[in-house]
């Protein structure tokens, strides 16, 4: 079976990128970069006032780099059941000596 998974190669792609942000991120979720003595803090602009970011890094990372999450999941089924040795819907059976 011959799977096609477009998302997963698109995260290939950027891994290299994603891995940098994504500990650069972690470090920042640390406490450890401060300004006037305060730890910096991801957040966004809400009416009037930050709100903190409550999303992982990984939703940070996938909505920066456009990849869809719900697809990678999708892919993923696949994937499992073939390195699990399962059947397919639409497979044939196979002849096995």
């Amino acid at each position: 079976m011959n799977l096609d998974c477009p998302e997963h190669k698109r995260i290939i792609k950027i891994q290299e990128q994603s891995q940098l942000i994504g500990e650069f991120l972690e470090w920042l979720q640390t406490g450890q970069a401060q300004k006037d003595g305060k730890p910096v803090e991801l957040a966004y602009m809400g009416e009037n006032y930050l709100l903190p970011l409550m999303e992982t890094i990984d939703t940070v990372l996938a909505r920066y780099f456009h990849i869809d999450l719900d697809k990678i999941e999708h892919e993923k089924r696949p994937m499992l059941a073939l390195i699990r040795g399962n059947k397919f819907p639409g497979d044939t059976p196979k002849n096995h000596i």
